[in-house]
Protein backbone atom coordinates (compact mmCIF):
# COMPACT_ATOMS: atom_id res chain seq x y z
CA UNK A 1 0.00 0.00 0.00
CA UNK A 2 2.84 2.34 0.81
CA UNK A 3 4.45 1.59 -2.56
CA UNK A 4 1.25 2.44 -4.44
CA UNK A 5 0.91 5.73 -2.54
CA UNK A 6 4.52 6.61 -3.36
CA UNK A 7 3.95 5.89 -7.06
CA UNK A 8 0.79 8.00 -7.17
CA UNK A 9 2.49 10.83 -5.30
CA UNK A 10 5.38 10.77 -7.76
CA UNK A 11 2.97 10.82 -10.70
CA UNK A 12 1.05 13.78 -9.29
CA UNK A 13 4.28 15.62 -8.55
CA UNK A 14 5.51 14.99 -12.12
CA UNK A 15 2.12 16.01 -13.54
CA UNK A 16 2.06 19.29 -11.62
CA UNK A 17 5.68 20.10 -12.39
CA UNK A 18 5.20 19.37 -16.10
CA UNK A 19 2.22 21.63 -16.46
CA UNK A 20 3.66 24.33 -14.24
CA UNK A 21 6.50 24.48 -16.77
CA UNK A 22 4.04 25.06 -19.59
CA UNK A 23 1.80 27.84 -18.30
CA UNK A 24 3.46 30.62 -16.34
CA UNK A 25 2.19 33.97 -15.17
CA UNK A 26 2.96 37.30 -16.78
CA UNK A 27 2.19 40.67 -15.20
CA UNK A 28 2.12 44.00 -17.01
CA UNK A 29 2.34 47.02 -14.75
CA UNK A 30 1.53 49.96 -16.99
CA UNK A 31 2.02 53.71 -16.84
CA UNK A 32 0.32 56.16 -19.23
CA UNK A 33 -0.05 59.95 -19.42
CA UNK A 34 -3.79 59.64 -18.87
CA UNK A 35 -5.40 60.09 -15.44
CA UNK A 36 -8.32 57.70 -15.94
CA UNK A 37 -10.09 55.68 -18.59
CA UNK A 38 -9.97 52.14 -19.98
CA UNK A 39 -7.19 50.40 -21.92
CA UNK A 40 -7.32 46.99 -23.64
CA UNK A 41 -4.98 44.05 -24.14
CA UNK A 42 -5.64 41.86 -27.19
CA UNK A 43 -3.96 38.48 -26.87
CA UNK A 44 -3.87 35.63 -29.38
CA UNK A 45 -3.46 32.37 -27.51
CA UNK A 46 -1.70 29.22 -28.70
CA UNK A 47 -4.81 28.19 -30.63
CA UNK A 48 -4.82 31.59 -32.36
CA UNK A 49 -7.99 32.60 -30.55
CA UNK A 50 -8.44 36.36 -30.07
CA UNK A 51 -8.89 37.25 -26.40
CA UNK A 52 -9.71 40.72 -25.06
CA UNK A 53 -8.80 41.88 -21.58
CA UNK A 54 -9.43 45.35 -20.16
CA UNK A 55 -8.01 47.43 -17.36
CA UNK A 56 -9.19 50.66 -15.79
CA UNK A 57 -6.66 53.47 -15.82
CA UNK A 58 -6.43 54.94 -12.34
CA UNK A 59 -3.93 57.67 -11.50
CA UNK A 60 -2.03 57.06 -14.75
CA UNK A 61 -1.66 53.33 -13.98
CA UNK A 62 -3.12 50.10 -15.39
CA UNK A 63 -2.49 46.38 -14.85
CA UNK A 64 -2.84 43.13 -16.81
CA UNK A 65 -1.96 39.55 -15.89
CA UNK A 66 -2.42 36.10 -17.33
CA UNK A 67 -0.61 32.90 -18.21
CA UNK A 68 1.36 32.05 -21.34
CA UNK A 69 3.73 29.39 -22.61
CA UNK A 70 7.08 31.13 -22.89
CA UNK A 71 7.67 34.20 -25.04
CA UNK A 72 5.03 35.61 -27.41
CA UNK A 73 4.72 38.66 -29.65
CA UNK A 74 0.99 38.11 -30.16
CA UNK A 75 -0.07 40.86 -27.75
CA UNK A 76 -1.56 44.22 -28.71
CA UNK A 77 -2.26 47.20 -26.46
CA UNK A 78 -5.16 49.33 -27.75
CA UNK A 79 -7.49 52.09 -26.69
CA UNK A 80 -10.17 50.76 -29.06
CA UNK A 81 -10.76 46.97 -28.85
CA UNK A 82 -13.04 47.05 -31.93
CA UNK A 83 -10.06 47.95 -34.08
CA UNK A 84 -9.36 44.57 -35.69
CA UNK A 85 -6.36 45.74 -37.69
CA UNK A 86 -3.22 44.74 -35.83
CA UNK A 87 -0.82 47.27 -37.31
CA UNK A 88 0.68 49.93 -35.06
CA UNK A 89 -1.25 53.19 -34.94
CA UNK A 90 -1.41 56.28 -32.71
CA UNK A 91 -3.10 54.40 -29.88
CA UNK A 92 -2.39 50.76 -30.71
CA UNK A 93 0.85 48.81 -30.66
CA UNK A 94 2.09 45.24 -30.82
CA UNK A 95 4.19 44.25 -27.81
CA UNK A 96 6.29 41.27 -26.76
CA UNK A 97 5.57 39.44 -23.52
CA UNK A 98 7.21 36.72 -21.45
CA UNK A 99 6.16 35.09 -18.17
CA UNK A 100 7.64 37.64 -15.79
CA UNK A 101 6.87 41.00 -14.18
CA UNK A 102 6.91 43.62 -16.94
CA UNK A 103 6.80 47.39 -16.73
CA UNK A 104 5.23 49.18 -19.71
CA UNK A 105 5.25 52.94 -20.32
CA UNK A 106 2.93 54.54 -22.90
CA UNK A 107 2.13 58.02 -24.17
CA UNK A 108 -1.26 58.79 -25.69
CA UNK A 109 -0.97 59.23 -29.44
CA UNK A 110 2.52 57.71 -29.44
CA UNK A 111 1.95 54.06 -28.53
CA UNK A 112 4.62 52.89 -30.99
CA UNK A 113 7.22 54.66 -28.81
CA UNK A 114 6.43 52.44 -25.84
CA UNK A 115 9.11 51.38 -23.35
CA UNK A 116 9.14 47.84 -21.93
CA UNK A 117 11.30 46.86 -18.97
CA UNK A 118 11.82 43.51 -17.26
CA UNK A 119 11.44 41.37 -20.38
CA UNK A 120 14.70 39.54 -21.01
CA UNK A 121 13.33 37.68 -24.05
CA UNK A 122 12.07 40.95 -25.54
CA UNK A 123 15.55 42.48 -25.17
CA UNK A 124 17.10 39.42 -26.86
CA UNK A 125 14.71 39.59 -29.78
CA UNK A 126 15.05 43.36 -30.13
CA UNK A 127 18.84 42.96 -30.27
CA UNK A 128 18.59 40.39 -33.07
CA UNK A 129 16.01 42.54 -34.83
CA UNK A 130 18.33 45.56 -34.56
CA UNK A 131 21.23 43.59 -36.04
CA UNK A 132 18.96 42.38 -38.85
CA UNK A 133 17.82 45.94 -39.58
CA UNK A 134 21.45 47.10 -39.80
CA UNK A 135 22.16 44.31 -42.30
CA UNK A 136 19.09 45.36 -44.25
CA UNK A 137 20.23 49.00 -44.32
CA UNK A 138 23.61 47.86 -45.66
CA UNK A 139 21.80 45.81 -48.29
CA UNK A 140 19.73 48.85 -49.32
CA UNK A 141 22.89 50.99 -49.63
CA UNK A 142 24.53 48.24 -51.65
CA UNK A 143 21.75 48.17 -54.27
CA UNK A 144 20.77 51.84 -54.43
CA UNK A 145 22.80 52.49 -57.62
CA UNK A 146 22.18 49.10 -59.25
CA UNK A 147 19.70 49.12 -62.12
CA UNK A 148 19.88 45.46 -63.15
CA UNK A 149 16.87 43.78 -61.48
CA UNK A 150 18.44 40.31 -61.58
CA UNK A 151 21.58 41.60 -59.84
CA UNK A 152 19.38 43.21 -57.18
CA UNK A 153 17.61 39.90 -56.67
CA UNK A 154 20.99 38.17 -56.30
CA UNK A 155 22.00 40.68 -53.63
CA UNK A 156 18.72 40.08 -51.85
CA UNK A 157 19.35 36.34 -51.88
CA UNK A 158 22.78 36.92 -50.29
CA UNK A 159 21.15 39.09 -47.63
CA UNK A 160 18.54 36.39 -46.88
CA UNK A 161 21.24 33.72 -46.54
CA UNK A 162 23.19 35.91 -44.11
CA UNK A 163 20.12 36.45 -41.91
CA UNK A 164 19.19 32.76 -42.02
CA UNK A 165 22.72 31.86 -40.96
CA UNK A 166 22.45 34.28 -38.03
CA UNK A 167 19.19 32.66 -36.86
CA UNK A 168 20.62 29.15 -37.25
CA UNK A 169 23.75 30.01 -35.26
CA UNK A 170 21.56 31.34 -32.45
CA UNK A 171 19.35 28.24 -32.50
CA UNK A 172 22.38 25.93 -32.33
CA UNK A 173 23.84 27.79 -29.36
CA UNK A 174 23.72 25.95 -26.06
CA UNK A 175 22.12 28.65 -23.95
CA UNK A 176 18.42 28.45 -23.23
CA UNK A 177 16.22 31.15 -24.70
CA UNK A 178 12.45 31.63 -24.88
CA UNK A 179 12.72 33.26 -28.33
CA UNK A 180 14.12 30.15 -30.04
CA UNK A 181 10.69 28.94 -31.31
CA UNK A 182 10.09 32.37 -32.86
CA UNK A 183 13.45 32.30 -34.65
CA UNK A 184 13.00 28.72 -35.83
CA UNK A 185 9.55 29.57 -37.19
CA UNK A 186 10.99 32.54 -39.11
CA UNK A 187 13.79 30.34 -40.43
CA UNK A 188 11.37 27.66 -41.63
CA UNK A 189 9.37 30.35 -43.43
CA UNK A 190 12.49 31.64 -45.20
CA UNK A 191 14.65 28.61 -45.90
CA UNK A 192 13.87 24.90 -45.94
CA UNK A 193 14.67 21.81 -48.01
CA UNK A 194 14.31 18.08 -47.37
CA UNK A 195 17.77 18.00 -45.79
CA UNK A 196 17.12 21.11 -43.69
CA UNK A 197 13.75 19.68 -42.67
CA UNK A 198 15.52 17.03 -40.62
CA UNK A 199 17.91 19.62 -39.15
CA UNK A 200 15.01 21.86 -38.13
CA UNK A 201 13.08 18.87 -36.75
CA UNK A 202 16.11 18.01 -34.63
CA UNK A 203 16.23 21.58 -33.26
CA UNK A 204 12.50 21.49 -32.54
CA UNK A 205 12.79 18.13 -30.77
CA UNK A 206 15.49 19.61 -28.54
CA UNK A 207 13.03 22.21 -27.23
CA UNK A 208 11.59 21.85 -23.77
CA UNK A 209 7.91 20.97 -23.42
CA UNK A 210 7.07 24.58 -22.58
CA UNK A 211 8.77 25.84 -25.77
CA UNK A 212 6.93 23.25 -27.86
CA UNK A 213 3.65 24.39 -26.33
CA UNK A 214 4.37 28.08 -26.97
CA UNK A 215 2.58 30.06 -29.69
CA UNK A 216 5.35 29.59 -32.26
CA UNK A 217 6.22 26.14 -30.96
CA UNK A 218 2.75 24.97 -31.99
CA UNK A 219 2.99 26.72 -35.36
CA UNK A 220 6.35 25.02 -35.98
CA UNK A 221 4.77 21.63 -35.30
CA UNK A 222 2.07 22.35 -37.91
CA UNK A 223 4.70 23.50 -40.43
CA UNK A 224 6.86 20.42 -39.89
CA UNK A 225 3.84 18.14 -40.24
CA UNK A 226 2.99 19.81 -43.57
CA UNK A 227 6.56 19.46 -44.79
CA UNK A 228 6.58 15.80 -43.83
CA UNK A 229 3.47 15.30 -45.97
CA UNK A 230 5.09 17.29 -48.77
CA UNK A 231 8.24 15.17 -48.83
CA UNK A 232 6.02 12.07 -49.10
CA UNK A 233 4.10 13.32 -52.15
CA UNK A 234 6.06 11.24 -54.64
CA UNK A 235 3.93 8.27 -55.69
CA UNK A 236 0.70 10.03 -54.72
CA UNK A 237 -2.02 11.18 -57.11
CA UNK A 238 -1.68 14.81 -58.22
CA UNK A 239 -4.33 17.40 -57.36
CA UNK A 240 -6.74 17.95 -60.27
CA UNK A 241 -8.29 21.35 -60.92
CA UNK A 242 -9.79 23.61 -63.56
CA UNK A 243 -8.56 27.16 -64.11
CA UNK A 244 -7.84 29.92 -66.63
CA UNK A 245 -4.50 30.58 -68.24
CA UNK A 246 -2.78 33.91 -68.84
CA UNK A 247 -4.89 34.79 -71.89
CA UNK A 248 -8.17 33.74 -70.27
CA UNK A 249 -8.60 30.28 -71.79
CA UNK A 250 -10.14 27.67 -69.50
CA UNK A 251 -8.34 24.36 -69.12
CA UNK A 252 -8.56 21.23 -67.01
CA UNK A 253 -5.48 19.71 -65.45
CA UNK A 254 -6.60 16.22 -66.42
CA UNK A 255 -6.57 17.28 -70.09
CA UNK A 256 -2.93 18.36 -69.80
CA UNK A 257 -1.79 14.96 -68.53
CA UNK A 258 -3.68 12.98 -71.16
CA UNK A 259 -1.08 13.60 -73.84
CA UNK A 260 2.01 14.84 -71.97
CA UNK A 261 3.93 14.72 -68.75
CA UNK A 262 3.36 17.90 -66.76
CA UNK A 263 6.08 19.84 -64.95
CA UNK A 264 4.56 22.32 -62.49
CA UNK A 265 6.86 25.25 -61.78
CA UNK A 266 5.98 27.14 -58.58
CA UNK A 267 7.77 30.48 -58.94
CA UNK A 268 7.47 34.29 -58.67
CA UNK A 269 8.91 37.29 -60.50
CA UNK A 270 10.63 38.48 -57.29
CA UNK A 271 12.19 35.09 -56.49
CA UNK A 272 15.94 35.08 -57.30
CA UNK A 273 16.49 31.30 -57.55
CA UNK A 274 13.26 30.97 -59.58
CA UNK A 275 14.45 33.41 -62.22
CA UNK A 276 17.93 31.90 -62.26
CA UNK A 277 16.63 28.41 -63.00
CA UNK A 278 14.06 29.53 -65.60
CA UNK A 279 16.50 29.21 -68.58
CA UNK A 280 17.26 25.60 -67.60
CA UNK A 281 13.55 24.72 -67.30
CA UNK A 282 12.77 26.54 -70.54
CA UNK A 283 15.47 24.56 -72.38
CA UNK A 284 14.07 21.29 -71.01
CA UNK A 285 10.58 22.29 -72.10
CA UNK A 286 11.77 23.08 -75.61
CA UNK A 287 13.92 19.93 -75.92
CA UNK A 288 11.11 17.62 -74.76
CA UNK A 289 8.33 19.69 -76.33
CA UNK A 290 6.48 16.68 -77.76
CA UNK A 291 6.16 14.97 -74.41
CA UNK A 292 6.40 17.65 -71.71
CA UNK A 293 4.11 20.54 -70.80
CA UNK A 294 5.27 23.18 -68.31
CA UNK A 295 2.62 24.70 -66.05
CA UNK A 296 3.70 27.92 -64.33
CA UNK A 297 2.02 28.82 -61.05
CA UNK A 298 3.24 32.12 -59.67
CA UNK A 299 3.15 33.49 -56.13
CA UNK A 300 3.02 37.05 -57.48
CA UNK A 301 0.52 39.63 -56.31
CA UNK A 302 1.64 42.31 -58.75
CA UNK A 303 0.18 41.37 -62.16
CA UNK A 304 2.39 43.81 -64.05
CA UNK A 305 5.58 42.36 -62.55
CA UNK A 306 4.33 38.86 -63.33
CA UNK A 307 3.59 39.73 -66.96
CA UNK A 308 6.92 41.53 -67.38
CA UNK A 309 8.80 38.51 -66.02
CA UNK A 310 7.02 36.16 -68.42
CA UNK A 311 7.86 38.43 -71.37
CA UNK A 312 11.47 39.00 -70.30
CA UNK A 313 12.14 35.32 -69.62
CA UNK A 314 10.30 34.32 -72.84
CA UNK A 315 8.07 31.70 -71.26
CA UNK A 316 4.84 32.71 -72.99
CA UNK A 317 4.43 29.19 -74.38
CA UNK A 318 4.03 27.75 -70.88
CA UNK A 319 0.56 27.37 -69.44
CA UNK A 320 0.72 30.28 -66.98
CA UNK A 321 -2.03 30.70 -64.41
CA UNK A 322 -2.76 34.35 -63.69
CA UNK A 323 -2.36 35.31 -60.01
CA UNK A 324 -5.65 37.21 -60.04
CA UNK A 325 -7.78 34.59 -61.83
CA UNK A 326 -10.13 32.22 -60.06
CA UNK A 327 -10.55 28.49 -60.08
CA UNK A 328 -13.56 27.52 -62.14
CA UNK A 329 -15.60 27.26 -58.93
CA UNK A 330 -15.03 31.02 -58.63
CA UNK A 331 -14.17 30.89 -54.95
CA UNK A 332 -10.47 30.28 -54.34
CA UNK A 333 -7.42 31.98 -55.82
CA UNK A 334 -5.70 29.53 -58.16
CA UNK A 335 -2.11 29.65 -57.05
CA UNK A 336 -3.03 29.72 -53.35
CA UNK A 337 -5.32 26.70 -53.31
CA UNK A 338 -3.14 24.68 -55.71
CA UNK A 339 -0.01 25.47 -53.69
CA UNK A 340 -1.76 24.36 -50.50
CA UNK A 341 -2.82 21.07 -52.07
CA UNK A 342 0.82 20.34 -52.86
CA UNK A 343 1.97 21.62 -49.42
CA UNK A 344 4.19 24.21 -51.13
CA UNK A 345 5.94 26.34 -48.52
CA UNK A 346 8.94 27.69 -50.41
CA UNK A 347 9.85 28.43 -54.00
CA UNK A 348 11.30 27.61 -56.50
CA UNK A 349 9.71 24.21 -56.60
CA UNK A 350 9.14 21.80 -59.50
CA UNK A 351 6.75 18.85 -59.43
CA UNK A 352 6.81 16.27 -62.25
CA UNK A 353 3.60 14.36 -62.98
CA UNK A 354 3.15 11.43 -65.37
CA UNK A 355 0.28 10.73 -67.78
CA UNK A 356 -1.55 8.74 -65.12
CA UNK A 357 -1.63 11.78 -62.87
CA UNK A 358 0.93 10.38 -60.42
CA UNK A 359 3.64 12.60 -58.90
CA UNK A 360 6.99 11.06 -59.90
CA UNK A 361 9.45 13.75 -58.83
CA UNK A 362 9.97 16.89 -56.70
CA UNK A 363 12.87 19.23 -57.45
CA UNK A 364 14.22 22.61 -56.38
CA UNK A 365 17.10 24.75 -57.62
CA UNK A 366 19.65 22.50 -55.93
CA UNK A 367 18.78 19.28 -57.78
CA UNK A 368 17.82 20.25 -61.33
CA UNK A 369 20.41 17.74 -62.55
CA UNK A 370 18.19 14.99 -61.14
CA UNK A 371 15.24 16.38 -63.09
CA UNK A 372 17.29 16.32 -66.31
CA UNK A 373 18.30 12.68 -65.69
CA UNK A 374 14.68 11.78 -64.95
CA UNK A 375 13.49 13.29 -68.23
CA UNK A 376 16.30 11.61 -70.14
CA UNK A 377 15.20 8.25 -68.76
CA UNK A 378 11.53 8.92 -69.60
CA UNK A 379 12.10 10.14 -73.16
CA UNK A 380 15.09 7.97 -74.14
Amino acid sequence: MKKIFTTISFFLLFFNQTFSQILKKYEIQGKIDMVNGVIYLIHYDNNNKRNIDSSRILNNSFYFSGKINGYSDQFYIKMNPKEKRNADSLNAVQIQVEPSKLKLSLNVGKFSKYIMRGCRSCDEFIKIEHETNLEYQNFQKDIQNIKDSILILNKQEQFNKKINHKYLSYLNSRHSSLIKPTLLYLLIQNDISEIKFYDYSKIYNSFSLSLKKSFYGKKIKIELNDYEKFFKLVGKKAYHFKAKDRVGNEFAFEDLIKSKYVLIDFWASWCVPCREETPVIKNLGEYYYNGLQILGISDDNNIESWNNAIEKDKIQNWVNISPDSKLINGIDLDQKIISSKYFVKTIPLLILIDKKGIIIGIYDGSNLNLLEKKLQAIFK
